[in-house]
């Protein structure tokens, strides 16, 4: 049995997955250094550009180019009613039908990258037990807004954040 996933603050407000991919990767190798400078390394890897946060298909990516086994999780669904990733890109009004249709077709590409790492489907928390069960380190993308709120934060914003 591993010991847990070790832990390595973010250096900056955007760089949470790759904290957290860093994280995960020291798990299953310790030659691994958690430092700022592999934190940056990773980000460029796995950063959905021309967006500023990390894209959950470059994370499995960056795993399955290191030949670990990785299941990807998720059940994505954009659509235009979608406020948070505007918000998170301050998406002007009338920019937004131009930016959601390039983020569609963008995450489309990546997508067909990792589709056999793909199970398609929203995670539970019985999925996350199962897994953590089987000492398999996760990747988690939350809502802060529930973390704010229980640090006393009055009005926190809907913003995504990725943990391990």
């Amino acid at each position: 049995m591993r010991d847990s996933v070790p832990l390595f603050r973010q250096t900056t407000d955007f760089t949470c997955g790759a904290c957290a991919t860093l994280m995960v990767w020291r798990y299953f190798d310790s030659t691994v250094q958690l430092s700022e400078r592999n934190e940056f390394l990773i980000w460029t890897e796995i950063v959905g550009l021309p967006f500023k946060f990390s894209s959950p298909y470059r994370i499995a990516e960056f795993f399955m180019k290191k030949g670990l086994e990785t299941k990807l999780l998720m059940k994505q669904e954009i659509n235009s009613e979608d406020i948070t990733l505007l918000e998170c890109c301050r998406v002007e009004p009338a920019e937004r039908k131009l930016f959601l249709d390039f983020f569609q077709a963008y995450n489309r590409i990546l997508k067909s990258r990792v589709a056999s790492a793909i199970l398609d489907k929203k995670p539970k928390m019985s999925d996350i037990k199962k897994t953590l069960s089987k000492h398999s380190p996760i990747i988690a993308l939350v809502d802060s807004h529930y973390t704010a709120t229980d640090k006393g934060v009055r009005t926190p914003s809907h913003l995504p954040h990725w943990m391990s």
